[in-house]
C-alpha cells in the first residue's frame, strides 16, 4: 500500500487496526487507519485517521474518534490534527467506522487544501 507496507500501529487501547486505501491521481502517499477495540465481538471503541507522508514526515492529517466517550472528528492539522471540530454522538457504534471512512474519501483534498493549500505549497 504505497509508502506504507505495515498496518497501522495500535495503542491507546486499540486491539485491532486494518488500512483502507485511498486512490488518487498524486503521489502523495496516505491511507485511513481504522483501529479498535471489541468486547464480545462488538466494537466497543474505534479511531479512524487519514495518515500521509509529506516531505518524508509521517503524518495524520484529520482523525475520528471516542476519546472521552464522545465520537467525534478533529480539525484538519499538520503532522498531527487539531482540536476536535464536530461531536457525531448521533452516529451508532457499529456505524462509526464506516462513516468515518466514507467521510475521509469524500473530503480528505477539501482537508488538504486547508492544510497544505494548492500543490508544492509550505502547510500553513
Amino acid at each position: 500500500m504505497n509508502a506504507f507496507d505495515n498496518e497501522p500501529s495500535l495503542g491507546g487501547g486499540y486491539e485491532g487496526g486494518y488500512p483502507v486505501r485511498i486512490d488518487a491521481d498524486d503521489e502523495i502517499p496516505r491511507r485511513i487507519a481504522v483501529r479498535y477495540r471489541k468486547n464480545r465481538g462488538t466494537f466497543e471503541r474505534v479511531s479512524v485517521s487519514l495518515e500521509e507522508v509529506r516531505d518524508a514526515q509521517t503524518g495524520t492529517l484529520v482523525r475520528f474518534d471516542d476519546a472521552h466517550g464522545r465520537f467525534h472528528r478533529h480539525a484538519p492539522g499538520w503532522p498531527q490534527p487539531s482540536e476536535p471540530a464536530e461531536y457525531l454522538d448521533h452516529i451508532p457504534l457499529r456505524h462509526r467506522a464506516r462513516y468515518a471512512i466514507d467521510e475521509t474519501k469524500a473530503r480528505y483534498t477539501a482537508w488538504e487544501a486547508e492544510i497544505f493549500g494548492r500543490e508544492g505549497d509550505e502547510p500553513q
